[in-house]
């Protein structure tokens, strides 16, 4: 049974279509419900709190057989909302781009 509702921001869609593996972005999806539709509040090292933000932002971090990748989203009341999900060497220029 799920507390949270994930829901995706166009962006997000658009990053799960931009994966050439299939099977590499079902995992994600699978990662992301897994995690967060019980449980969004973060517990390091997999969730934590992105600092420096007047709003709360999260990140989740997803390790694959190929690359790893980190998903970044807001929670308010029982709505989880999945921002991006991009690979860990975009992380930095992501969170920039989201002040």
């Amino acid at each position: 049974m799920s507390l949270f509702h994930v829901e995706y921001y166009s962006r997000a869609e658009n990053d799960l279509k931009k994966l050439k593996d299939s099977q590499e972005s079902v995992k994600i999806i699978d990662q992301i419900t897994t995690h967060l539709s019980k449980n969004p509040f973060p517990y390091p090292p997999v969730k934590k709190r992105i600092r420096g933000f007047s709003w709360p932002l999260f990140r989740l971090r997803i390790d694959t057989a190929k690359d790893s990748y980190r998903i970044f989203y807001i929670f308010k009341g029982s709505v989880v909302t999945i921002l991006r999900i991009v690979k860990k060497k975009d992380a930095d220029k992501v969170i920039r781009s989201l002040r």
